[in-house]
């Protein structure tokens, strides 16, 4: 694997990321099976928009002590209303999933991406 530094922060990521959309609705068991395979191969960022806590906290709990070695872009305004996906611009309602999903990935991310 390729990695580029992050600016001056002294991180690097790969150059191949894991966009992890496929993962929303899939197994605990299946979701683990593509973060241990990820990893294994050095990918060390990926794209977390999904608003559904099932799917984060599946990705979170794969990760286990290994998110310290991973770079998680998640999404501001992604929301999940009545198990719909959606965009919200609600200050409240962002708050809320935004918050969640720092909590699920263990207080932090490391990319925040603007939903526009």
């Amino acid at each position: 694997m390729i990695y580029r530094d992050i600016g001056k922060t002294g991180k690097k990521a790969g150059i191949i990321g894991l966009g992890s959309e496929h993962l929303d609705g899939k197994s605990y068991e299946q979701v683990k099976d593509v973060v241990d395979a990820a990893l294994d191969h050095g990918i060390n960022i990926f794209d977390v928009f999904m608003p559904g806590k099932e799917v984060r906290e599946n990705i979170s709990r794969a990760l286990g002590s290994r998110r310290k070695d991973v770079l998680i872009q998640g999404h501001i305004g992604s929301t999940n209303i009545g198990q719909q996906y959606d965009i919200s611009r609600d200050l409240p309602t962002v708050k809320r999933f935004f918050e969640e999903h720092l909590r699920i990935c263990g207080g932090h991310i490391e990319f925040g991406m603007l939903f526009l």
